[in-house]
């Protein structure tokens, strides 16, 4: 079953599922900067539930996932823009940091 772009993203960068595939287990843990506790235990809960098969709890897992992902991008661009109003950055130019930090 082919993945989506953003799904695979996430679930590369999150489960690193290549050394999973090749036997080797590894603990779960939280990524430091990428996403808050909350949105990984939903993205968590959603691969043990496709594990399982249960295609209901899939669906309504990956929908909560993506707007717990959205919320988080916005408080995330949020907290650059009032960084760059403190600083004294043209709203301009924040944003453009913003788009450059998100895509390194």
């Amino acid at each position: 079953m082919p993945l989506s772009t953003t799904s695979t993203k996430n679930t590369i960068g999150l489960f690193n599922i290549f050394a999973t595939a090749q036997g080797k287990p590894r603990a779960l843990e939280p990524p430091k900067d990428d996403c808050p506790y909350e949105t990984f235990e939903l993205i968590r809960q959603r691969g043990v539930a496709r594990a399982a098969g249960n295609y209901q709890l899939t669906s309504e897992l990956a929908k909560r996932c993506r707007g717990a992902i959205k919320e988080d991008l916005k408080e995330r661009q949020a907290a650059v823009l009032a960084e760059a109003a403190e600083a004294g950055k043209s709203i301009r130019n924040a944003r453009r940091d913003y788009a450059n930090r998100k895509t390194k």
